[in-house]
């Protein structure tokens, strides 16, 4: 059995707060610059960051988050209210609406490849512009290409409607 030192956990604290904040850091970036690419969301709330299993080739972890959701549901009158209608209709004897809410977590799971967090936060700015960039160029791409087949099939149309 390996006996630790108040040193080495401090150590290992602190490792684990500055690799949590250099995740956070990324993941700001991406908020910023390309959130929603590649169906890649990071929430607008506040946030925890919790570490998974170590991969070989990249940083896995979860993003936890809480989020209030709220819906309404219809009252009703009451049989002997004098309101109370006897008729059938979806809107038959609806008094108002009670709003409710609850606190839901929300978490998702993330992989990040060492290398994309083992740069300068000006590197790492970049790499996520130049990402952001490219996922950009082929969604433009992807849509040019979805315009010429419409473009191409009407042709075929109007030549069939021509002979």
């Amino acid at each position: 059995m390996t006996f630790r030192t108040i040193g080495s956990l401090v150590g290992a604290a602190n490792a684990a707060r500055d690799l949590t904040n250099l995740v956070v850091a990324y993941l700001n970036l991406w908020r910023q610059h390309a959130n929603g690419m590649n169906g890649v969301t990071i929430p607008d709330e506040n946030y925890t960051v919790v570490f998974q299993p170590p991969r070989e080739d990249a940083l896995a972890f979860t993003v936890a988050w809480t989020r209030t959701v709220t819906w309404t549901t219809p009252t009703y009158y009451d049989v002997d209210d004098d309101y109370f209608v006897e008729s059938y209709s979806p809107t038959a004897n609806i008094s108002g609406e009670e709003t409710h809410s609850e606190l839901r977590v929300e978490e998702r799971n993330f992989i990040i490849p060492y290398s994309a967090l083992l740069r300068s936060e000006a590197d790492m700015k970049a790499h996520v512009l130049a990402t952001a960039a490219r996922i950009r160029a082929q969604e433009a791409e992807a849509e040019r290409q979805r315009e010429i087949a419409a473009l191409q099939a009407k042709l075929a149309d109007l030549q069939k409607a021509g002979q």
